[in-house]
Formats: C-alpha cells, structure tokens, sequence
C-alpha cells in the first residue's frame, strides 16, 4: 500500500517540476526576451495559417502540380540566400532594424499574395520575401533571434528559454493550422468563393507581419551586438585625445608652438581587397569547432531534403483532392501532427 505524500512533499516535488520546466527562467526573463519569444509566436503562427491553404490557392489559380513543386523549390533556394546575406549584415546594420525589415517583407508578401494573380509575380514575391511551404522558420528571424536571446540571460537559463522558444514557436504554429482551417471552411460555407477565402487568410498573414513591426520597434538597444558597438566606439576614440600632448612647451611669443617635433602621420593602411571585404562578413571559426560543423550541416541537410520531399502544403492538397478534406479538417489534422 503506498504512503500519501504529506504537504511539504507536495510542495517540493511541484517546485522541482515547476524548475524542471524552466518557468521561472521564462518569468523572470529580461523583457526584451519576452518581446522575443511573442514575436517569434505571432510568425509561426502566420506561417501554419498560410502553409494550410498555399497549394490550394496556387491551384486555385490554375497553376498546375508541375508549377507547385517549382514554385516551392525557388522560394526555398531564394530563402537560403536572402537569409544568409541578411544574417550575415545583421550586426553591421542592426538586429532591430533587420528583425523589423524581415517583419516588413512578411507584411508585404501578405498583400501581394492576396491581390495578384500572376504565377510568376507570386515567384519573385516568394523568393524575394517571406513565404514558408512548410510552415516551417524561414527568413534571417532565427538566427538573429537566438543570438540575441544568447546574448541578454545568463548561460544557465539558454537551454531553458530556447526550450521555450521552440515549444510556443511550434504551438503557434499549430494554432495557425486551425485557425486558417475553420476560418476558411467558415467563409465558404458563407458562400465565399474559395479563392477569396485564401484571400483573407493572406491579408490576416499581412496584418502579422504589421503587428510585428510595432512589437519590434519596442526593443531596447540591448539587443544589438555589444562586440560591433565597442568596435564603433573605439574606431572613434582617437578623434577625443589632444592634438599637443603633455609635454608639450610654448614659446616666448605664446604662439603656442611645442618645442618637441610632432610626429608624422600614421601611413593610412592599404584598402581591403574584394575577397577579404567577402571573407570578413564570415564569423571566425576555430578548426575544431569547423569539423563539428560540417557534420551537423551534413546532418541537418540529409533531414531538410527528405522534409522537402512531402512539405505541408503538398500534404494538405494532397488531403484535399484525395480525400475531398474540408479545409477545417485539414487545419485540424495538421494541427493534431
């Protein structure tokens, strides 16, 4: 027969899970973590609505299967490299400035999907901006994201947080799911003409990407790069010394003139090169961290192409024209995997 716990018990095992599950980590976090963490759920949570229903508008369209599959292929190459290049400036430029500039394309994917209907303009739009198939993280968010995080709490409270900024990144998405199914499903039923449906969902994806807009521009200067700032300053910092130092004399006529030669002019350093100017926006790795590297790319790489193999979106149309799946069910389903 097994004994009851007494209170303090109680009290102790709840304190360990309620330490375990890293919520005083989350509620004691700086609020620009906080800000964070909202902003990564208000994306994700665009990103399930249009994944949901991307196929089915394209389709919609009359753009055929062949068409889908290039379309997603393009948006994912061209993800890769506007995320680089917009990472890899992120510091120079500023992290709130880029955040809010991502945010931006997003609003502004959002209000081309919902009023063209040219293939090739959803192509360039997709490429260019901020549009998930998988519904999947897409964009420089990320990365600068983490960094920032990495850089405001304390080493002990990282694993606890990213914990957190997976967790509600990836309950938003499913959120998303269902609200863009039934929120479609509920239009049609209205008598909405099925193109139209999608239409609102991208205009709602807008108006998220608008929203985060606001929601960035509230972070601090905290979240900007300390290293890059302390290199501005001390670019700077010989602009403030005198020109005459200490030991400088005047002479009898007070004309002010130091007795002691002045020295020449540093020689101005030769000008970078193409390359180095290339090689310098790269972060310095060690050789040792360099070899880990390439393993977990390799790692990750096998993973994102057989996840590229079915995306979401290929999924719900396949659901839908199999099937005959409302799209509320397919919210649901989605939402529930």
């Amino acid at each position: 027969m097994s004994i009851p716990l007494s209170s303090h018990e109680w009290k102790t095992s709840l304190a360990r899970i309620h330490h375990e599950l890293g919520i005083p980590a989350l509620l004691y976090s700086p609020r620009d973590v906080k800000l964070l963490l909202i902003t990564r759920s208000i994306r994700l949570f665009a990103y399930g609505q249009t994944t949901l229903i991307l196929a089915l508008f394209l389709k919609a369209h009359g753009i055929t299967l062949k068409g889908i599959g290039l379309f997603m292929s393009l948006t994912l190459f061209g993800d890769v490299v506007v995320s680089l290049l917009l990472t890899l400036v992120a510091d120079k430029i500023g992290r709130r400035r880029m955040l809010a500039f991502g945010a931006l394309l997003i609003a502004a994917s959002g209000t081309v999907f919902a009023f063209v209907g040219s293939y090739w303009i959803f192509v360039v739009t997709a490429v260019v901006g901020v549009i998930s198939p998988s519904g999947n993280e897409i964009g420089p968010f990320r990365a600068i994201e983490e960094s920032t995080i990495a850089s405001l709490v304390h080493a002990d409270e990282r694993a606890d947080l990213f914990a957190w900024y997976v967790l509600l990144g990836t309950l938003s998405r499913a959120l998303g799911n269902l609200v863009c199914g039934w929120t479609v499903t509920a239009l049609q039923n209205s008598g909405w003409d099925p193109l139209d449906s999608y239409r609102i969902i991208f205009l709602s994806y807008s108006a998220l990407g608008i929203t985060n807009i606001l929601i960035t521009s509230l972070l601090s200067t905290r979240c900007e790069d300390r290293d890059q700032n302390s290199k501005s300053h001390a670019e700077t910092g010989p602009e403030s010394q005198p020109f005459l130092d200490n030991g400088s004399t005047v002479d009898g006529d007070g004309d002010g003139v130091d007795s002691q030669r002045i020295p020449d002019t540093p020689p101005t350093p030769p000008k970078p090169t193409l390359l180095q100017k290339l090689t310098s926006l790269f972060p310095h790795i060690t050789p040792q961290s360099r070899g880990i590297l390439v393993k977990l790319c390799l790692l990750f790489g096998v993973d994102s192409f057989a996840s590229g193999l079915m995306p979401a979106s290929l999924i719900t149309l396949y659901f839908h024209d199999t099937f005959n799946f409302p799209p509320g069910a397919l919210g649901t389903l989605l939402q529930t995997s």
